[in-house]
């Protein structure tokens, strides 16, 4: 039996959890994409990727009132961004090696990637909302 990747995802209980891991999702995707934005070397992928920042920083800002409105503070349970992460590591190193079609590569793997964990996190807020759950639950 095969696993899915959404299983392997911790189960929050109440929907706060799932609006937090989307939460840290969003300014994940924020840094992966700014040190993208530094490997970058075609101007339409800079235009598109920094209206990727934009759309995350609007998203998290969203999700960070509706945590307000829970009563749950906003960036307490969100993990650091920028702690060990690999995809982070990854593009600094390619960027440090100087070659920036290799960095621009990479990097264009590691915003696929965190859109991708975004996602995972939007679908289970959906699933939370469509099962008829509370907020309170």
């Amino acid at each position: 039996m095969s696993v899915r990747s959404d299983d392997c995802l911790p189960q929050p209980a109440r929907f706060s959890e799932w609006l937090e891991l989307a939460y840290a999702a969003e300014l994940t995707r924020v840094c992966h994409v700014l040190k993208a934005l530094e490997c970058a070397q075609d101007e339409s992928l800079r235009k598109d990727w920094r209206k990727r920042v934009a759309d995350a920083r609007t998203r998290a800002e969203t999700l960070a009132r509706m945590l307000a409105e829970l009563g749950v503070e906003p960036g307490t349970a969100a993990e650091s961004p920028n702690a060990g992460d690999c995809l982070l590591d990854a593009m600094e190193l390619a960027l440090r090696n100087g070659d920036l079609t290799a960095a621009e590569a990479i990097a264009r793997e590691c915003v696929v990637l965190a859109e991708v964990r975004c996602a995972q996190a939007w679908r289970h807020v959906q699933q939370f909302m469509s099962s008829g759950n509370t907020l309170a639950a």
